[in-house]
């Protein structure tokens, strides 16, 4: 499912970013950049992390999957400290 959302991400930016360059606000140039560091952002959320466990990915599918109308303060701030955990250790 992350991977699913990942891919989806990427493939929004980059339709974005050519039509951008249709409009020729973007140059061929800009365009190849940012879908490069696009794709490198999107990357980081497939890679297994040894700073999470396997339950606290599944809390974090659970949460992008749940319906914002029904996300409670608890379960934001939990997932808020568990990606910080996780993208501190991508980072390093």
């Amino acid at each position: 499912m992350v991977k699913g959302l990942a891919e989806a991400s990427l493939e929004a930016h980059s339709i974005t970013m050519e039509y951008l360059s249709l409009k020729g606000l973007l140059e061929r140039s800009e365009v190849d950049y940012l879908r490069k560091r696009v794709s490198a952002v999107c990357s980081m959320y497939v890679r297994p992390n040894p700073a999470i466990s396997e339950e606290e990915l599944r809390l974090i599918k659970e949460f992008i999957a749940k319906d914002p109308d029904e996300v409670t303060l608890e379960e934001c701030n939990r997932v808020y400290e568990i990606d910080k955990r996780w993208f501190a250790k991508l980072v390093i």
